[in-house]
């Protein structure tokens, strides 16, 4: 049951064609590159989620997500580690 609750707020929702551009750019990757972090070969894939043309999956996002750091709930768990660690080290 609890590896159920882990995928479950692991997965985030399908993002808008806006979104999946501006994640890109802001991490100065080219379609090609941004696609080969999803298991994508060309940015054939990527440029049809950027304009819309088909709606990127849920699990593609959260992989791209995981891949770069901007997964809001890893880099929560992350901190915390961090801090943890950090707390131990004062000791």
């Amino acid at each position: 049951m609890k590896s159920r609750k882990l995928v479950s707020d692991l997965l985030l929702v399908e993002p808008t064609a806006d979104i999946v551009k501006a994640a890109r750019q802001t991490l100065r990757l080219t379609q090609t590159e941004a696609g080969q972090l999803v298991g994508k070969r060309t940015e054939h894939a990527w440029g049809n989620w950027e304009t819309g043309k088909r709606p990127m999956p849920a699990a593609s996002w959260t992989l791209f997500c995981l891949a770069t750091g901007l997964h809001p709930t890893y880099l929560a768990r992350k901190r915390r580690i961090d801090l943890v660690q950090n707390d131990y080290r004062s000791l």
